[in-house]
Order: structure tokens, then C-alpha cells, then sequence
């Protein structure tokens, strides 16, 4: 029997408890069902978890390099799927990965049919090793690995159900946020809605430029951090002393980093008597941080690190003492790839110049896999794809001042202003760092799906997004975001803790 029909036979009209026990069926002999290229890495099994309906789980690899986990709900299927995307340099398969940063868990929950995977290659995600082993892998985590995965996912689900998906989604931050851009640039079809948070669009001058210049102006040459704790939060209270205010309300949130002008005089020890100061040195070299990479003739080449982040640079780029942050972890093994180092040897970050390697960085064939800036998006416009593009103001790994250039440059060139804003909508979101990896300083959280579904399914395009503090739809300290480039502001009444005493403007 054809499998296509094999599946609509096991998923004919019975009665639930005969339809639930031919599912089980189903999954149990997924083989049968398997598209080509797929190659189970254990059996498939039936799994009940807390908190989410029961699941066939499919563990396999795609063109004998991607590794995934497609999760299918039985009898709650809500009749869609999604696609995660991955962070870092991926790497591993993430299935449980909490929240709504490169997971699944919680579309499986509403019912979504949904694939983690981790782009075509083991390893750690700030490593370089398996690019060196086998090329061809760097350009599946780019690129490739994008359309493999949604099309042998699709297919998976249609075969596995007997029809196919009503709605695909693709939702990702960081790396995964790039793979959205990829996908809305490169694949504009693939998707009914894309979700792209914190992401590293420009990933060699993210990597190569800028984490280079953020290194070498917060650490000392032996690696040790410039700035001790006491410095980074005498910095931190400085800012929001001359910063938070800036929208209207004094919340201990810097809503528009890009507005902040630092007096750096308030923090230099020639101006106090105290020890918990920053030496002329110091300054100079935090104000480069702040300001971005720049040649010697000041031009400047990308955008600096945002007022309002200091909270987040120890674990990041400054580590604990213990243990470095992810930050200069990565940019040191891109470095390292960038000189093609040997595995196990690294180059000195603090001797380049990083300038050196500008038009390498834009221009090289690392650039050509990896970024995703190209302008034109006519295509998503075209599609009528829906493109949800949302980024930290805190955010000091990937700076939200790139994303903010490359949307502005994107609607500059659209040829269609209306079809542009119809289909293309970013969101900045104060107080939040990198992809909910740590708690914001201000609620941040909310389901990038939804937003999705409302634009999508209801024709209801985003006008306004709610935060939440500790979980999405509860609790009365709430936000409110605008589309860019509108902001929040507070209408001059009630509580400032709810999101209800703003309005868009």
C-alpha cells in the first residue's frame, strides 16, 4: 500500500479511542511513513510529559548530517507546525529547551507539531572544530540546513497525519534569528510567518569586528577584565541615573538607548575622592565600547554595545572568574578561524587590528554563507510571508543598533511602503538582554507565535505587543511595545507597572 494512503487509512474517522490507538500505531511503525533522506537514530516512541499533550517523537538525521527531533502531538494536534531555530553555532539537538528562544516545547503544548535540530553538526556552540573536520557542515548551519529541514518536516507531518499543515512557522533568536532573516530573504516562501529575535544578521562583522573590538577595550591583554564588579554597576547606576528618564517615566529602564548621551565626567576618579571611580583609561576605553568599532579616521564601521546592558557584560564578554563569557568565547574561536588557526592554537585578539580584515569580513566567502543583510525583502512583501522581527535594547552580545540600521535601510529601499509594513514589523523591547537567556530588568516575555497566528490566521497585523514578567498572559506588571518606530509612552496616569497607562506614539 502507497504510504501516503497507509496514513490516511490508520487516520480514517473512528471513534477517539480507536483513532488515538491507530496513532500510537502510527507512530510506533514511523517507518513506514518516513520521507526519503530521513534516517531514524532511535526508535520512535509515544511520550506523556508534563504539561504537554502526548507526543509521537521522531529522532533521526536529515542528509546524513542534520540531526532533529520532530515532536507530534496525537489527538490535539491543532493542525500546524513549526520550525526552530538554533543558537550559537548550534551544534546539538535542544528538544527541551525552555521558553520561547529556540524551542519547541511551548508550540507542542498548544498543539503544534514542531522539529529541533541542530543544523547539520555536532559540537559545542562558540566551537569551530567541525567546520575544519568537514566544510560542507558550515554550509548547512548557514543556510542549507533551513529548507532541508521545513520541507522533510512538512512532509513528515503530511504523511504522518494524512494531511498537511493548515499554517508553517519558523521561530528563532540569536543564531536562530539569523535563520529567520535567511529564511525571509532566501526562502520567502517557506513559511506562512516568521519570528526573528536577536539576530546576528551580520555575522562575521558581529563575530570578527565587533566582539574583537569589544574584547580588546573590556579586557587587558593577559585577558583579565579592565573593570572590576564595583566598576560595572557604578556604571550601571550612572546610566540610569542620566538615562532612565529619558521616556517619561523613571522605571531603572533605559527605554531608548539610542537617545542616551553619557556625561563620563560623573564617573571619573579626578572628579571624586573615592576609590570606586574609573580611571581616565578606563573611560576611554568603555566609551569605545559604547560607541562602536571605528577607524582611525573615526568613521564608524558598526554600532557599539547599548546603554542599559551593563548588567549582562559579565556574563557575556567578562566573565566571573571562573569562567569566560560566552561572548569572548565565540569571538575568539572566530577569530581563530578567521586566521586559520590549528585546532588547539589561538591567535592573539589583542595584537590585530580588526579594522584590517573590514572588507574581508563583508565581502569574504564566510560573509557570503553567513550574513543575512541583503535589503531586498520584496519577495516576503510579494508572499504576503508575515515577518516578525523583535530585539533586546539590552542586548550586549548581538547590539540592537544593527538591527534597527538594517530595518531602516529595508524600508528605505522598498519600493512598496504599504505592502512593506503590511507584512514587515519590528519590535524593540527595553530592559531585555540576549533571547531571554536571563531574566530582563523589565517584563519582556511574550509568545512570539502568537503574534504570528493573530497576523496570519486573523489578518490582524501587530499594532502592539503586551510583556510579562514571569509568564506570558499572567501578573499585573506588564509592558507595552510599538512597532518600530513608534515607542511607548505614558499617558500621565495610573500605575507605570501597567502596560494599560501607555499608548503608542
Amino acid at each position: 500500500m502507497n504510504k501516503l494512503l497507509l496514513a490516511c487509512f490508520l487516520l480514517s474517522c473512528f471513534y477517539p479511542q480507536a483513532y488515538a490507538k491507530d496513532m500510537q500505531q502510527t507512530c510506533l511503525s514511523v517507518q513506514e511513513i518516513l520521507p526519503e533522506g530521513i534516517q531514524l537514530t532511535a526508535p520512535p516512541k509515544l511520550v506523556e510529559m508534563a504539561g504537554l499533550p502526548e507526543f509521537c517523537q521522531i529522532n533521526g538525521k536529515m542528509d546524513g548530517y542534520i540531526g532533529f527531533e520532530t515532536r507530534l502531538p496525537l489527538q490535539k494536534w491543532n493542525g500546524k507546525f513549526m520550525m526552530a531555530g538554533c543558537g550559537g553555532l548550534c551544534g546539538d539537538v535542544v528538544a527541551d529547551k525552555t521558553g520561547y528562544s529556540n524551542s519547541i516545547n511551548f508550540a507542542v503544548a498548544r498543539g503544534y507539531a514542531a522539529t529541533a535540530h541542530d543544523s547539520g553538526h555536532s559540537g559545542k556552540s562558540s566551537g569551530r572544530d567541525w567546520i575544519e573536520e568537514d566544510p560542507i557542515q558550515l554550509d548547512y548551519w548557514a543556510y542549507q540546513s533551513i529548507p532541508a529541514v521545513a520541507e522533510l518536516s512538512k512532509q513528515l507531518v503530511a504523511n504522518f497525519y494524512g494531511k498537511k499543515a493548515k499554517q508553517n512557522y519558523f521561530a528563532g533568536c540569536s543564531n536562530g534569528g539569523r535563520m529567520g532573516f535567511i529564511a525571509a530573504q532566501r526562502y520567502p516562501d517557506l513559511f506562512d510567518g516568521i519570528a526573528a529575535g536577536g539576530s546576528i544578521i551580520d555575522w562575521t562583522l558581529n563575530s570578527g569586528l565587533y566582539g574583537a573590538w569589544v574584547m580588546q577595550h573590556l579586557h587587558l591583554p593577559n585577558g583579565v577584565s579592565r573593570f572590576s564588579p564595583d566598576n560595572i554597576e557604578l556604571l550601571r547606576q550612572e546610566v540610569i541615573a542620566q538615562c532612565d528618564s529619558l521616556d517619561g517615566v523613571k522605571d531603572q529602564v533605559v527605554s531608548n538607548p539610542q537617545a542616551c548621551q553619557l556625561d563620563f565626567s560623573k564617573l571619573s576618579c579626578s572628579n571624586q575622592n573615592e576609590t570606586d571611580c574609573f580611571n581616565d583609561n578606563q573611560i576611554e576605553h568603555v566609551k569605545a565600547v559604547y560607541a562602536g568599532v571605528t577607524d582611525k579616521t573615526g568613521k564608524k564601521l558598526f554600532t557599539g554595545v547599548p546603554y542599559g546592558s551593563e548588567q549582562l557584560w559579565s556574563i557575556w564578554w567578562l566573565g566571573n572568574g571562573k569562567q569566560a563569557g560566552w561572548g569572548a568565547l565565540a569571538s575568539q574561536s572566530f577569530q581563530n578561524m578567521l586566521y586559520k588557526q590549528p585546532i588547539g592554537h589561538s591567535v592573539d585578539i589583542h595584537s590585530i587590528d580588526v579594522v584590517d580584515n573590514l572588507q574581508a569580513l563583508q565581502n569574504g566567502d564566510l560573509a557570503r554563507v553567513g550574513n543575512a543583510v541583503n535589503l531586498d525583502l520584496s519577495q516576503i512583501e510579494k508572499n504576503k510571508t508575515k515577518f516578525f522581527i523583535y530585539h533586546g535594547w539590552a542586548d550586549p552580545l548581538i547590539p540592537p543598533g544593527r538591527t534597527v540600521e538594517y530595518y531602516q535601510q529595508a524600508y528605505a529601499q522598498s519600493q512598496d511602503k504599504q505592502a512593506f509594513t503590511d507584512n514587515i514589523r519590528m519590535f524593540m523591547v527595553p530592559g531585555n538582554g540576549h533571547c531571554w537567556e536571563q531574566k530582563g530588568v523589565a517584563p519582556d516575555l511574550f509568545d512570539p507565535l502568537m503574534v504570528l497566528e493573530d497576523w496570519v490566521e486573523k489578518g490582524q497585523a501587530p499594532y502592539k505587543v503586551v510583556t510579562y514578567e514571569n509568564e506570558v498572559g499572567k501578573g499585573d506588571n506588564t509592558r507595552l511595545l510599538c512597532p518600530f518606530p513608534q515607542q511607548a509612552q505614558y499617558k500621565g496616569k495610573g500605575d507605570i507597572k501597567s502596560h494599560k497607562n501607555y499608548q503608542c506614539k
